[in-house]
């Protein structure tokens, strides 16, 4: 079982996936979610990142500010902007440049 989720900014959809778990940077700190997770809804950090796990594969995106929110099993991640990151050390590096010092 995976866990759908849709990344949107002004511009559109920006990527849409399916992940065995997705981690993002929360206004109140790191959260994690997984297929089956409860209905939620909550803000991003004002520069958050988002790294989403399937089999081996990873992927990240630095996202600027926005909100996130689980039904129905999916995941939608809305972002004033996205950008893909190469690795989780370029993510943690320029989040860790703009003063959030708390990486994923």
């Amino acid at each position: 079982m995976k866990l759908p989720y849709t990344l949107i900014s002004p511009e559109g959809i920006a990527f849409e996936g399916e992940a065995d778990e997705v981690y993002l940077l929360s206004s109140n700190g790191p959260i994690g979610f997984a297929p089956g997770y409860a209905d939620f809804i909550g803000a991003l950090a004002s520069s958050s990142g988002l790294m989403a796990k399937n089999g081996l594969d990873v992927l990240y995106f630095e996202l600027y500010g926005g909100a996130y929110r689980v039904e129905g099993g999916r995941l939608k991640v809305i972002s004033n902007r996205i950008e893909v990151r190469n690795s989780q050390e370029e993510l943690a590096q320029s989040l860790l440049a703009k003063g959030y010092n708390c990486p994923l």
